[in-house]
C-alpha cells in the first residue's frame, strides 16, 4: 500500500470517526436514553460498507487492503480523554481490520446523580459510567408541590 492510498484511507477513517464522535456527544448531552449501532459489510473485494444508525442512517464506503496487517494503515491519531469513546475507537478499528462482517452497538442510559451508562456490545461488553455535567440553561421538572409553591 503507498503513502498515499495509506493517507486516504486515514482520512475517510476520520470522517466516519468524525460523524460517530458527534452522534456519541449528542447521545450523552442528551437528556434521556438512546443507542447508536455501527454495522460494517463486505460489499466487494477491497471495499468495506459503514453504516451508523442513530435514528437517522449514515452510510460510508471505506477501501480496505485484502490480507497482511492492515492495522497500522488504520491507525490515525487518537487523542480521547473519555475512556468510553477511546474503546470505542480500539473496537471500530478491530471491526475495520477484521476479515468479515461486524457490529458495535453503544447504549447510553441515565443513571442517579447526572452520571449515564455507556455499554458497548461487540462480543463483550464493556461498561463505562461518566459523569454528564448539568446544564444550567435546561429547564428543570418539577413536581406539583413545587407548582403549588412557587406558581406556574
Amino acid at each position: 500500500m503507498s503513502t498515499n492510498d495509506s493517507a486516504l484511507n486515514c482520512r475517510e477513517t476520520n470522517r466516519v470517526l468524525h460523524r460517530l464522535r458527534g452522534l456519541f456527544s449528542a447521545l450523552l448531552s442528551h437528556d434521556g436514553f438512546g443507542e447508536i449501532k455501527i454495522e460494517m459489510r463486505i460489499m466487494s473485494k477491497g471495499c468495506k460498507e459503514v453504516i451508523l444508525h442513530c435514528g437517522k442512517q449514515y452510510r460510508f464506503m471505506l477501501d480496505v487492503p485484502q490480507g497482511g496487517s492492515t492495522g497500522n494503515a488504520y491507525m490515525c491519531d487518537c487523542r480521547e480523554t473519555n475512556p468510553a469513546l477511546k474503546k470505542l475507537h480500539e473496537l471500530y478499528y478491530d471491526l475495520l481490520t477484521h476479515d468479515g462482517f461486524g457490529e458495535i452497538r453503544v447504549v447510553v442510559r441515565i443513571l442517579k446523580r447526572g452520571q449515564k451508562e455507556v455499554i458497548l456490545h461487540c462480543g463483550k461488553q464493556y461498561r463505562f459510567v461518566l459523569d454528564v455535567p448539568q446544564d444550567s440553561k435546561k429547564s428543570r421538572v418539577y413536581r406539583k408541590e413545587d407548582e403549588m409553591i412557587r406558581g406556574p
